[in-house]
């Protein structure tokens, strides 16, 4: 506070105190010399644990005296402290993180406090909220705040917020003078998904595969959902579900898959997806690649290429026997075939270049296999 007074002598000495009214004690005395036009000034920096009170201010010259003395009264109230914001640590924020929140309360002369205490209120998504009790941390000089979500913590927006009058240093000055607050998402957690299996599988065997589930932290995902999958996107398209069931002994997710003869070859998709209760969800997923041999898929070819060898085959007779007894004379009811011609006329067909090659690719085929 500034003091002022006048009609003192020039340089007179001047002296001021200041003293409490409720017990007299003096907080402040100091004596300074007057100008050469009678005038004093002082100040007093009041302390941040001064006493609530009425104060009184009294001016006594050494040379001048004055009837009624120069005296004035003031009050002294709590400081209101300044703070403009809050901080927190990320802006988003997963399940099972740890949310921290700061801010620097300020004196009204810009110095920063090292005591006291404030209560934060943070509200999740939905209505729920929890009181935060935010404490001076002398590394970073400012107060702190955190909070531990958990598993099954709302998702979306949390706003943290530092009511009007919130903070306490610890001689009651107090702050801020209205309400300030700062907002971070939280989301759900990503689960970990490892999956060990074969990574080829004939018709009629098994594929066996295991499953580990975990949280980041390295929980092991036990109550929940857990769903596999064999996905083919060829002709036709599959999408068959696989069974599996949770080994309490291993902590492992265990599912089989025996390959049908009917299902086709190639390439697979084994696909694995965890999911736990809350809403929303907690998931992870995990997908390999699983190659399908099925050999009755590659040899169901081979009919088609002994069908048109038959074809060709018998058209040739046909056509052989039609021409051979068309230059016959008929001399009986009743035709009779000449075997040795047709005998014949079938090993000119086999020589044929047509012949070979289609009985060349049927024996690359076989040697493929």
């Amino acid at each position: 506070m500034f003091i002022q007074a006048s009609g003192y002598s020039a340089s007179e000495s001047v002296t001021a105190n200041i003293r409490t009214q409720t017990t007299s004690t003096l907080v402040f005395s100091q004596t300074v010399l007057a100008t050469g036009t009678g005038i004093v000034a002082t100040s007093w920096k009041t302390p941040r644990n001064a006493t609530i009170d009425t104060y009184i201010v009294t001016l006594t010259g050494t040379s001048t005296v004055k009837n009624p003395v120069d005296s004035q009264s003031f009050s002294l109230g709590r400081a209101i402290m300044i703070i403009g914001s809050i901080t927190s640590i990320k802006s988003v924020y997963q399940r099972t993180e740890i949310m921290d929140f700061f801010f620097q309360p300020a004196y009204p002369d810009g110095s920063i406090p090292s005591t006291g205490v404030a209560l934060l209120s943070l509200s999740g998504n939905g209505g729920n909220s929890v009181t935060l009790t935010a404490t001076y941390d002398s590394m970073s000089q400012t107060f702190d705040a955190s909070y531990q979500t958990s598993l099954d913590n709302q998702t979306g927006t949390w706003t943290a917020s530092l009511g009007g009058h919130a903070y306490s240093d610890a001689y009651g000055n107090n702050g801020p003078g209205t309400k300030v607050s700062t907002s971070s998402q939280l989301t759900s957690l990503p689960l970990t998904v490892s999956v060990t299996t074969n990574s080829t599988i004939a018709v009629g065997q098994q594929l066996k595969f295991n499953a580990t589930v975990t949280y980041p932290d390295g929980t092991v995902f036990q109550p929940g959902t857990v769903k596999a999958y064999l996905l083919y996107s060829g002709t036709p398209v599959v999408n068959d579900t696989v069974p599996v069931v949770f080994d309490t002994t291993f902590g492992l997710w265990i599912g089989t898959y025996t390959v049908r003869p009917s299902d086709t070859g190639g390439l697979w998709s084994l696909v694995v997806k965890a999911s736990d209760s809350p809403t929303p969800p907690n998931t992870g997923s995990a997908t390999r690649a699983i190659t399908v041999q099925n050999a009755s898929g590659g040899n169901a070819s081979f009919p088609l290429y002994y069908f048109g060898i038959i074809a060709a085959l018998l058209a040739s007779l046909l056509v052989a026997v039609f021409f051979a007894f068309r230059r016959r004379k008929v001399t009986h009811a009743r035709l009779k075939i000449d075997l040795d011609a047709v005998r014949s006329e079938a090993g000119r067909i086999e020589n044929t270049d047509f012949f070979k090659s289609v009985k060349g690719q049927v024996n690359k085929e076989k040697d493929d296999k």
